[in-house]
């Protein structure tokens, strides 16, 4: 029933609207990734950022602090994402055990 949601119509409709004007040629989803951005949209197009410090200690010092935020994010991420893993394995264990008593 995704094709029918409130949110699919509206979307729907406001291109319907943007579409009348002449003036009208893109629109821009914003940034992020949605599966209805997959629904409405042809073009794609990938973006990156670029950090770029001056050559000094400073500079240095910030594009370290910087790694070692992005390693620790990571991090972070991939370990969390390891205990909603044990979350949902743990839940089936006991609904499985629960069935089998």
């Amino acid at each position: 029933y995704k094709n029918y949601s409130i949110g699919s119509f509206l979307n729907l409709k406001v291109i319907e609207i943007l579409c009348e004007d002449k003036h009208f040629k893109y629109f821009d989803f914003g940034w992020m990734d949605a599966g209805y951005k997959h629904d409405f949209c042809d073009i794609k197009w990938d973006e990156a950022s670029l950090y770029i410090y001056q050559p000094s200690l400073k500079g240095v010092f910030l594009n370290g602090k910087k790694v070692i935020f992005s390693v620790a994010s990571k991090s972070v991420n991939i370990f969390l994402s390891g205990i909603e893993k044990l979350k949902f394995n743990w839940i089936r264990f006991k609904k499985h055990r629960a069935i089998r008593n």
